[in-house]
């Protein structure tokens, strides 16, 4: 059976050994949380390709991308039949120094370019992974038309405004507004490095009234009602209602909960530190009781074994933690279904909200929610005035006609 995975991918009789490679695959399977029938399914695959190179005398160390599209060709389904698995095999291969790296084209200009833009975020300007990717992502469209082929680049202030101007249009403000700061970042950085003039002035400004919408926030009796509708008889159940206490109970970003990690937790103070996504700062919390009972209960009886330090993993193989803050809003979006919740907005940032506003309502000034929140600048707590209501009558003035003034 799959649960011994040596006896399973036995791909000619004989004596098993332990470290062939299609017997440390299939154990490696086992040990990223794949039922048996699912190791099963996946044995079948090895068996085949196993059986493909030995009828065409390809050795194991030789097979690339090219053998394995060959490989599937041959076999009914295509693709969809064994390519996840004959790809994973493949990388397996290539960790374990079996099979040769794949084989990556000689960098283009742009490339080369794009290359030491990242080296200039990373190094100087201390911007951490994800940032520098949507850097990079956006910087590689708008550069490439005016990338020359000897290295220099040709960019003058109207290409800027018209390149600009045909991507706000396509976003949303918000989005356009990081779009904006992304360009001057770029625009700069080709300035100092002697490719252009000073071309920031050139990015105008996304018009976008900040204070102009309410915060969607989870109203604290849905909060409540939120949490009990999580099940407490469940692996996924406890998992989830250990999240959803981190964003309520504290006001967790959802990229903080998926880069939370075992070491992150110190017991013995009862305290939680968050690791800034941006820069390299790190802040110290306290952790509630009923939070530290949640995520306590989980580790103790439902987080799987894995390698992984993350504190939260996926119930389903493989297990690993989530790739992405997405991951989160799922477990949000999943949860008000549940509760029988529908607002117009169903992301993590409602019940990081929901806390502004009750700590709001229980009389904290604002200097205290933004310490709370953690947030770098008054500005951003003050968008929180506007749900202030009470507060508001008392300094809002009489329309005028109203009979209630001048």
């Amino acid at each position: 059976m799959p649960n011994d995975p040596p006896a399973v991918v036995a791909a000619s009789a004989g004596p098993i050994d332990e470290r062939d490679p299609y017997v440390t695959f299939a154990t490696e399977l086992v040990a990223r949380g794949y039922t048996p029938r699912t190791v099963e399914t996946k044995v079948l695959g090895l068996r085949a390709l196993a059986r493909w190179l030995a009828e065409r005398h390809v050795a194991l160390g030789a097979i690339d991308e090219q053998t394995l599209d060959a490989f599937l060709e041959t076999q009914r389904g295509g693709p969809a039949r064994h390519g996840r698995t004959v790809w994973d095999f493949l990388a397996h291969l290539r960790a374990a120094g079996m099979a040769p790296a794949r084989a990556t084209p000689a960098p283009s200009r742009l490339d080369q370019f794009l290359q030491r833009y990242e080296r200039y975020l990373r190094v100087e300007r201390g911007v951490c992974r994800a940032t520098i990717e949507t850097h990079l992502c956006l910087a590689r469209p708008f550069l490439e038309p005016h990338l020359l082929a000897d290295g220099s680049v040709m960019l003058t202030a109207a290409d800027v405004s018209a390149s600009l101007q045909r991507e706000v249009q396509r976003r949303r403000p918000g989005r356009a507004k990081h779009l904006v700061w992304v360009l001057r970042t770029l625009l700069r950085y080709l300035f100092r490095e002697g490719y252009t003039t000073d071309l920031s002035a050139a990015v105008l400004t996304v018009r976008d009234w900040r204070l102009a919408t309410i915060p969607k926030a989870l109203p604290v009796p849905d909060v409540e009602r939120l949490l009990a509708a999580c099940p407490r008889d469940t692996a996924i159940g406890r998992r989830d209602r250990a999240i959803l206490l981190l964003l309520a109970r504290l006001g967790l970003r959802a990229g903080e909960v998926v880069g939370l990690e075992l070491g992150d937790i110190d017991w013995r103070r009862g305290a939680l530190t968050i690791r800034a996504k941006k820069g390299l700062r790190e802040d110290h919390l306290p952790l509630p009781v009923d939070v530290g009972r949640a995520v306590a209960a989980y580790l103790r009886r439902d987080r799987p074994t894995c390698p992984s330090r993350r504190v939260f993993l996926r119930m389903r193989a493989p297990r690993r933690g989530f790739a992405t803050p997405g991951g989160v809003t799922t477990v949000v979006r999943e949860a008000l279904a549940r509760a029988g919740l529908h607002p117009a907005r169903r992301g993590a940032h409602l019940l990081r909200h929901g806390l502004a506003v009750r700590l709001l309502q229980h009389g904290a000034s604002f200097g205290e929610i933004g310490a709370v929140l953690r947030h770098r600048s008054a500005g951003s707590t003050e968008i929180y005035a506007k749900v202030d209501v009470e507060r508001l009558r008392a300094v809002v003035q009489p329309w005028p006609g109203s009979g209630g003034g001048q």
